[in-house]
């Protein structure tokens, strides 16, 4: 059989791609975030169209916080074992655990229910992320174990696409960061 594949549109942001634990793709164009589920099987392949994920719809909650908390989780251990004798290293890496705890959090399934509870536990994450981001800024890798496919600033990167879906997912607007400010 052949496989068609998606081509996330040019001019894109926040693009996650597909997984082996998650199907699917997100990106963002013109204001707009998108998922793209792919549906391929053997010998024949299933084209679907993009969906548009409205604002506060709560359609892919399960799926984002199940990748949020993979992703932070691989960087809190990412962190633990090769990034350990960085300055504000106790610090950061608190940071980076609240963004996992919150991610369990979300990803608990009696939890999902409670739209308002979810909202909450999200308003401010991204200031979080930004944060830690800005935080490892010339840390170096002291490597002592592999964790996952990426490195450190691909991991943010990653988190922070996610948890821009994410919010868009719950309703939640972004916190703006302007650069360089804390």
């Amino acid at each position: 059989g052949h496989h068609n594949q998606y081509v996330v549109p040019h001019g894109s942001s926040y693009v996650l791609p597909h997984s082996t634990q998650h199907s699917g793709s997100y990106y963002t164009q013109n204001g707009h975030s998108y998922y793209y589920r792919q549906t391929a099987s053997v010998g024949d392949v299933h084209v679907t169209q993009p969906q548009q994920i409205q604002f506060g719809g709560f359609s892919q909650l399960d799926d984002l916080a199940g990748r949020l908390e993979t992703m932070a989780n691989d960087l809190c251990l990412d962190l633990h074992h090769n990034y350990s004798h960085n300055r504000n290293y106790n610090a950061v890496y608190r940071e980076a655990y609240q963004i996992l705890e919150t991610a369990k959090y979300i990803h608990t399934a009696k939890h999902q229910r409670n739209h308002r509870a979810v909202q909450e536990r999200l308003s401010g994450l991204d200031k979080l992320a930004h944060h830690v981001e800005s935080e490892l800024t010339g840390w170096s890798r002291d490597h002592h174990q592999q964790v996952g496919q990426l490195g450190l600033h691909s991991k943010m990167k990653q988190i922070e696409s996610t948890l821009h879906h994410l919010l868009n997912d719950v309703g939640v607007k972004p916190t703006s960061v302007t650069k360089g400010h804390h």
